[in-house]
């Protein structure tokens, strides 16, 4: 155990691992939607996005972790900030599943119909350009949790774990 918190505190090792863990998140997620059909919703393409920011921050960090220590530093505290911007963003996708709040207009429409006496090339433009799946119906479960909460969760624990091996990890 003790010679894993030793290979948790190089930096270069702990930008590789938020990078990795970015990337495995995303591999589901694509998985799900490529294998398993289940299309993502605008508010699951945002979560995706921290998640390529991290991966690239944690490369970025484990080129500098020899030669800049300091810039790895701070782009490993990003990783963890990138993660916990991603949990935000799956606790309100959460939120708008269990209706405790209205989500965004891209998530399904925001109540706005179809144009008042639209041609038909002005209903097909209208209709090609609307969200096919709503933020608010999800379209998986497991346990009772979506898979919002469960990146949620896994956001969260990635965020805590990064900024904790990289605060235990800095020279002092």
């Amino acid at each position: 155990m003790s010679k894993i918190c030793t290979l948790l505190r190089n930096p270069r090792i702990l930008s590789l691992l938020a990078a990795g863990m970015a990337a495995a998140a995303l591999s589901f997620a694509y998985i799900g939607q490529y294998f398993f059909n289940l299309q993502p919703c605008h508010l699951c393409h945002l979560q995706r996005i921290p998640y390529f920011v991290t991966i690239g921050l944690g490369v970025l960090g484990a080129i500098a972790a020899t030669k800049m220590p300091k810039a790895t530093f701070f782009l490993l505290l990003l990783c963890a900030l990138a993660f916990a911007v991603d949990a935000g963003i799956a606790v309100f996708h959460v939120g708008v599943e269990q209706e405790w709040w209205k989500g965004l207009e891209a998530c399904g429409g925001g109540g706005v119909g179809p144009p008042q006496g639209a041609s038909i090339e002005e209903l097909r433009k209208y209709l090609e350009h609307q969200p096919i799946v709503n933020c608010g119906v999800p379209g998986w479960k497991m346990f009772g949790i979506s898979m919002a909460g469960y990146n949620a969760i896994y956001a969260g624990a990635a965020a805590i774990f990064t900024i904790a091996h990289t605060l235990k990890g800095r020279k002092k």
